[in-house]
């Protein structure tokens, strides 16, 4: 009796944390409501219908209404009321470089919930009620071209959160905690700010900096463990090719002993 109730508490805790939801789009073509001094590339994008209706503390994002998922490049949702970012909208949506979830009560966004769109281009988060910029955050989202968190609560930006976005070249963080004055509209405009944040402009601002400290810790060591991944890649293709080269050598000295034998034997 005692294993069915923890096994009921644990479904019931479940339930309440995410909720299936079937979106309802109006296909659009455009730059997903942005403008083109920004997005200028023009797709198909699913803008959500009755966004009120998504509620919860996180979505699974379960099915779309309509076909056409395939050639649907952004979407955007303004308006819900959901703290997490929605899952499972990489595999409805397979091909997003757009995403825009607008006015929407989101408290956070991590790692996890966007690794899983390496071709993101441009990410709209306005107006939502997010606190932290953890440092992992973008580390697999090379392609980011323009990203929008302004009108958030932004206290804590870690220094290297932006660092390895080289494509970046909007980026708007204005009415935050943090004192941003205006946005970010050119790559050199991105590379000062970025230099800003690297020396700690908004590190250092409230009183969860010791939480974060820890979190950033492990963002940096998962940094660090992927280096270290990538240089035993790298020497064991180093190794692999030495090898080749030590046979090709040893080959070569056995040719070159069988000529010295054959010219003393004559």
């Amino acid at each position: 009796m005692k294993a069915i109730f923890v096994i009921f508490v644990t479904l019931t805790i479940l339930t309440t944390q995410t909720s299936s939801y079937i979106i309802d789009c109006d296909y659009e073509y455009g730059n997903c409501g942005w403008s083109r001094i920004f997005i200028p590339e023009t797709f198909y994008y699913c803008k959500v219908k009755n966004p009120f209706l998504m509620t919860g503390v996180q979505l699974n994002i379960d099915s779309v209404l309509t076909h056409f998922n395939e050639d649907i490049k952004g979407i955007w949702i303004d308006g819900a009321n959901i703290e997490k970012f929605p899952t499972n909208l990489e595999n409805i949506f397979e091909n997003l470089i757009a995403i825009k979830i607008r006015h929407s009560n989101l408290k956070e966004i991590n790692y996890d919930d966007l690794k899983v769109f390496p071709d993101l281009k441009y990410l709209d988060l306005l107006k939502n009620r997010i606190k932290v910029l953890k440092a992992d955050l973008f580390l697999d989202n090379l392609q980011l071209e323009g990203i929008g968190i302004q009108g958030n609560r932004i206290e804590y930006i870690d220094e290297f959160t932006f660092s390895h976005l080289k494509k970046l070249r909007f980026l708007t963080l204005q009415q935050n905690f943090c004192e941003f004055e205006i946005f970010q509209k050119t790559r050199i405009e991105v590379e000062e700010i970025v230099k800003k944040i690297e020396e700690g402009l908004c590190s250092m601002t409230h009183s969860t900096t010791q939480t974060i400290r820890t979190t950033t810790k492990i963002s940096k060591q998962k940094q660090f463990e992927r280096k270290i991944e990538n240089l035993k890649l790298a020497n064991a293709k180093l190794m692999r090719k030495i090898k080749e080269i030590e046979k090709i050598v040893e080959e070569q000295m056995k040719k070159i002993n069988e000529i010295s034998d054959f010219e003393i034997l004559e």
